[in-house]
């Protein structure tokens, strides 16, 4: 069989799954009609026109692959989110919830339909200190929206119809995932294939499906690093800009990174301008706006890091029993604490059966730490590294660094928005290696590790 032929079987493996997928999905939420609530599949039909739609319009290629590969994990996500959703209900009638924050969530959703609806000013949402929603306005803007979509519909806001925002922003970033890797790598097939592991395998399955916005801040920076891998364009810088703008009305935290990347990507480009008087008044004038963010945001900031910190150091040691790792690496110095934390909050679930009854989160767990130790063996191998691009570089310091700062309360759903430039640099390792000897490496990972998981629960028990 050609290669032309095997990549062509692959593509139409894709398109049959997706469209078993898309049915399936119209199936459940016409069951969900049935029982008196339409909104819920006119809604998923809405936003799977209006993305097809875009990829037709803004695509200059492959726009069957990225709307196949967009209703399929759109669909698959919604599908395992419908299934965990009646599994809840049948506990919980009243909170069919698994996190503890998705009823918050979801009650910001009732109360930002009057500011957009004109009932109250909109603009407030962002600027009244004294709204619960303020640190957060952007996401109760999206589920506001949708409560005021279903309402019209059904009469109503339901819990269900709110759970249609998380897998489609995770159908979404896939998409944006496959172009960025197709981008850097031009080989379609490899593209393909990066995409579906990571859409089947990682933190975005699991967090494509509870009513969080970590999964709107994963989408936020994914299609930022999409735009900074392209060629620079002003019109690119602007695009940017709006991302890194509404990021920030996410997350404070999460925007600022974004901002900070802002100006990286700005700097690559002014170090190509041969005119050094550009130069100089670029550099002066980023640190003068350097200064005056870090004057009119570090208390805020930094008391909201400091506040995190405290409290997820506070909860690991209450949840740690004498003598457990966590509180070993409390024990050691400053710096040397917080890379030892970094390393072993990638190895999360430790040992990964203790999320046995969570699957997602067991089999990211357990694949996890391959990537990033193929990212730190592409980062340290002097072959591969020269081979990188100098902007993924870039990127993965910055993905580096946000785990670093994170490392004192490494929660996975926080730190995914960063794993695409983890995994990005990974990719190279697997493209430029044999198969047969990234295959032969992986064995012996999923050997040790398990190994590792076995040898820490004996030690346990």
């Amino acid at each position: 069989m050609s290669i032309k032929n095997y990549i062509n079987n692959d593509f139409k493996g894709i398109g049959i799954a997706s469209v078993v997928m898309f049915i399936l999905s119209l199936f459940l939420l016409s069951i969900v009609a049935l029982e008196g609530s339409l909104a819920p599949i006119l809604l998923f039909s809405f936003m799977t026109i209006t993305v097809i739609s875009f990829i037709i319009i803004l695509s200059k290629e492959e726009i069957q692959l990225k709307s196949q590969l967009f209703i399929f994990f759109f669909s698959l996500y919604l599908i395992y989110t419908l299934i965990q959703h009646y599994i809840f209900l049948s506990f919980s009638p009243k909170l069919p919830f698994y996190f503890p924050d998705e009823p918050k969530f979801y009650h910001f959703s009732d109360l930002a339909v009057p500011y957009l609806t004109g009932e109250k000013n909109f603009f407030e949402l962002f600027s009244n200190w004294r709204l619960p929603l303020h640190d957060l306005p952007l996401h109760p803007v999206f589920s506001g929206y949708i409560a005021y979509f279903s309402t019209l519909i059904d009469g109503r806001n339901s819990i269900l119809i709110q759970k249609l925002l998380s897998p489609f922003f995770g159908g979404l970033l896939l998409v944006f995932l496959y172009a960025t890797i197709k981008h850097q790598f031009n080989d379609t097939k490899f593209a393909f294939n990066a995409t579906l592991a990571y859409g089947l395998f990682s933190a975005v399955f699991m967090y494509s499906t509870p009513m969080l916005r970590d999964i709107d801040v994963a989408l936020f920076y994914m299609m930022f690093f999409y735009l900074f891998l392209q060629k620079f364009s002003y019109v690119r810088f602007s695009l940017l800009f709006v991302v890194a703008f509404l990021t920030f009305y996410l997350r404070v935290e999460s925007g600022m990174v974004l901002y900070g990347l802002l100006l990286v990507y700005l700097y690559l480009y002014v170090r190509t301008i041969e005119s050094k008087s550009i130069k100089y008044i670029f550099y002066i004038l980023t640190m003068v706006l350097i200064s005056f963010v870090v004057m009119l945001m570090y208390k805020k900031v930094m008391g909201k890091i400091v506040s995190v910190d405290e409290t997820y150091t506070s909860l690991g040691v209450a949840r740690s029993s004498k003598g457990s790792i966590a509180l070993l690496f409390d024990k050691l110095p400053f710096g040397l604490s917080h890379t030892a934390k970094l390393l072993f909050s990638q190895l999360k679930p430790f040992p990964f059966f203790v999320a046995i009854s969570r699957p997602l989160e067991a089999i990211s767990g357990l694949l996890w730490p391959f990537i990033f130790i193929t990212m730190l063996y592409a980062v340290i191998k002097k072959e591969i590294r020269n081979k990188i691009d100098e902007k993924v570089i870039y990127l993965v310091m910055t993905a580096i660094a946000v785990l670093f700062l994170m490392s004192s309360g490494p929660v996975v759903r926080r730190m995914m928005s960063v794993y695409p430039m983890i995994y990005m640099t990974s990719l190279y390792v697997f493209f430029i290696l044999p198969d047969y000897q990234s295959k032969r490496v992986f064995s012996y990972y999923m050997f040790g590790i398990i190994s590792l998981n076995v040898f820490y629960y004996l030690l346990k028990i």
